[in-house]
C-alpha cells in the first residue's frame, strides 16, 4: 500500500514483461489526461478473475477516443482549464486478415578485376598505332557472370504459397474448433480474400505428410512405456460411392504423457490387439467385449469404469427412483475418496485410498446383494447390478495403485470433438480424411495435457519437421517439446524464432513504451 499523500503506478507495454512499479508524488499527476485512480482493495479484487479490465488492459493495446465537452469543443478550449478525465474502458474486436508474406531474395554479380597484360610493349606516344584488319588480335573469351542469390529460408516450405501460420489457423478451425472446410471458404472473405475449399485440402495434406510420424512415435512409445492406457472408440463415417462405411476412432489416454487417436475399420478384438502391439500394463476401459482378448491373451490387466457403473443406476431413477439414488449415493462417496485422494503424493496415495475406499465397496455389495431380489428381471436396475456384478473385479484394481483412475471419463471428453464435428461435417470425404482428423488432433489435444499453446506448438513444428531427422520425431511431441526447443542448435532455431513476427524482447518493449500514449499506465491507490 502506497503511503498517504502517493500514488503508486505500474507501466505496463503491452504484453512486454517489463514492466516497472515505482512511486510518485500525487502532485506529480496533475495534467497528465490518462491517469485512471483506483483502490488498491478494489484493484486486488479486480485482478482475481483472468478476464478482468486491469488484467486485461496489461495484455492488450489500447486505442484512444477523446471526447471533449460540446461547449468545450465550439470554444477550441479556450476560456477552460483542464483538470483530468473520466475514462472507461471497453473491449472490441478487430477483425483478422491473411496478408502477403513477400520473400525478397538478393540478387548479385561480382565484380571481376579488368587482367593487364604485362608482356605487351608500352605504346610509343609519340607514334600512331594503325593495325590491319587481318593482324587484330583475337579477343579474350570472358567467363559468363557468377550470379548470386540468396536460398530460401528454412521457416518457408519450397514451392508452397502458404505459410506454416496460415496452415496452422485452418487446422486448429477444422480440428478443434470443428469447422468444416465450405464453412472457412464461405468464411475467409471477411478475412481478405476467398480460400477454396481444395487450396485447403492440399495445404492440410502437405502438413499431414510432415506430422504424421510424430504422431506414430508417441503411440509407439506409450506402447512401451505408459503405466496405463485409458481407451474408448466412436463410429466415424467414411463417404464410399453410393454409401457411408463406418469406420471407427480409438483414442488412447498413455498416463500423462500422450493422447493419441487412431482409426481403425472394425470394432474388434484384433484390431484394438494391433493397435496396442507390444503394451503390457493397466487398460482402462468399458465393458465391450473387445478388450477381454488383450487380458486373456496378452500381458494387460483390466482397469474398469466406475462412471459406467454410476449411469446404469442413473438410468433407474425413473423406474426406481428411491433405490436408484441410494446406490447413487455410495457411488458418490466412492468419487469423494478418489477425489480427495489426488492430493495425497505417491505412494502413500495406495494406502490411503484403499484405507478409505474399501468399507465403501463392502458397504455397496451388500447393498446389492438387499436389493437384487427386488429387481426385476428386464429392469434398468437388474440390468445395472447385471453390470456391476459382471464388471466387479476390474471395478477393484484401483485399490493396487492409487496412479489409477476410477473412471474413464478423461477419454470421452477426448471423443466429444469429434462427436460435434460430425454434426457439423457427418461424415469423412475419404479415408485420408480421417486420417489427418487423427494426426492433427492427437497434436492438439496433446498440446493440452501439456499446457502448450497449439497455434504457437503446431506453427514451429511445420516450419521444423522438413529440416528434422525422420528417425528422431518423437522429440517434437508435445511431451518433449519443451526440452526439444531449449536444446535446438542455431540452425534450427533461427527456424522458428521468425524475425518478422515479434522483435527481440528488449527492442519490442522500447519500441512499445516509446509509442504508447499515457493511457497504458495504470494509477493504483
Amino acid at each position: 500500500m502506497a503511503a498517504p499523500g502517493h500514488y503508486a503506478f505500474q507501466l505496463d507495454p503491452c504484453r512486454s514483461h517489463q514492466s516497472s512499479v515505482q512511486c510518485v508524488q500525487a502532485d506529480a499527476l496533475e495534467g497528465l489526461p490518462c491517469w485512471r485512480l483506483i483502490r488498491s482493495s478494489s484493484s486486488a479484487n479486480a485482478t482475481k478473475s483472468p478476464n478482468s479490465l486491469v488484467r486485461l488492459r496489461q495484455r492488450f493495446r489500447s486505442q484512444e477516443v477523446r471526447v471533449d465537452p460540446d461547449e468545450v469543443a465550439a470554444a477550441e478550449r479556450v476560456g477552460y482549464r483542464f483538470i483530468g478525465n473520466e475514462i472507461s474502458d471497453r473491449i472490441a474486436f478487430r477483425r483478422a486478415s491473411f496478408f502477403i508474406l513477400r520473400l525478397i531474395r538478393a540478387k548479385f554479380i561480382k565484380d571481376e578485376p579488368q587482367p593487364i597484360d604485362e608482356a605487351a610493349p608500352p605504346a610509343d606516344a609519340g607514334s600512331t598505332s594503325s593495325v590491319m584488319a587481318g593482324d587484330a588480335a583475337p579477343e579474350r573469351e570472358q567467363a559468363a557472370p557468377q550470379i548470386l542469390c540468396a536460398e530460401i529460408p528454412g521457416y518457408f516450405w519450397p514451392r508452397s504459397m502458404a505459410d506454416a501460420r496460415a496452415i496452422t489457423q485452418i487446422i486448429l478451425a477444422k480440428y478443434d474448433m470443428c469447422l468444416p472446410l465450405h464453412r472457412q471458404e464461405r468464411v475467409s472473405p471477411r478475412c481478405g480474400f476467398q480460400l477454396p475449399r481444395s487450396t485447403q485440402c492440399d495445404w492440410l495434406s502437405a502438413a499431414y505428410g510432415y506430422t504424421f510420424r510424430i504422431v506414430d512415435a508417441m503411440m509407439a512409445e506409450a506402447c512401451q512405456t505408459a503405466f496405463c492406457i485409458g481407451t474408448d472408440a466412436t463410429g466415424a463415417p467414411v463417404r464410399m460411392p453410393g454409401e457411408c462405411i463406418n469406420w471407427h476412432v480409438f483414442v488412447f489416454v498413455a498416463d500423462a504423457d500422450h493422447i493419441v487417436f487412431r482409426a481403425a475399420r472394425a470394432h474388434t478384438s484384433a484390431a484394438i490387439a494391433s493397435l496396442l502391439t507390444g503394451f503390457s500394463g493397466y487398460l482402462l476401459s468399458d465393458a465391450a467385449l473387445i478388450y477381454d482378448a488383450l487380458h486373456r491373451e496378452h500381458d494387460v490387466t483390466e482397469v474398469a469404469c466406475w462412471a459406467h457403473v454410476r449411469r446404469y443406476f442413473w438410468k433407474c431413477r425413473a423406474t426406481e427412483p428411491a433405490l436408484a439414488v441410494e446406490g447413487l449415493a455410495i457411488i458418490s462417496k466412492l468419487f469423494e475418496v478418489a477425489r480427495e485422494a489426488n492430493e495425497i503424493a505417491m505412494p502413500a496415495r495406495t494406502l490411503e485410498r484403499a484405507r478409505r475406499a474399501l468399507p465403501i465397496l463392502t458397504l455397496f455389495d451388500r447393498w446389492i446383494e438387499r436389493v437384487r431380489s427386488r429387481a426385476d428381471d428386464k429392469s434398468p436396475l437388474a440390468a445395472a447390478i447385471t453390470y456391476y456384478e459382471n464388471q466387479r473385479a476390474g471395478l477393484r484394481t484401483f485399490l493396487t495403485d492409487g496412479r489409477l483412475r476410477i473412471d474413464n471419463n478423461i477419454c470421452e471428453q477426448q471423443l466429444r470433438n469429434l462427436v460435434l464435428g460430425r454434426h457439423n461435417w457427418n461424415f469423412f470425404e475419404n479415408e485420408a480424411g480421417l486420417n489427418r482428423y487423427c494426426v492433427f488432433r492427437s497434436l492438439i489435444a496433446s498440446c493440452a495435457l501439456h499446457s502448450l499453446e497449439p497455434q504457437d506448438y503446431l506453427d514451429e513444428i511445420l516450419r521444423l519437421a522438413p529440416h528434422w531427422p525422420a528417425m528422431k520425431m518423437l522429440a517434437l511431441s508435445p511431451k518433449h517439446w519443451a526440452a526439444t526447443r531449449a536444446s535446438l542448435s542455431p540452425a534450427h532455431r533461427a527456424i522458428i524464432e521468425l524475425a518478422w513476427r515479434s522483435p527481440a524482447p528488449s527492442a519490442r518493449a522500447a519500441r512499445r513504451v516509446a509509442s504508447l500514449s499515457l493511457s497504458c499506465l495504470t494509477a493504483t491507490w
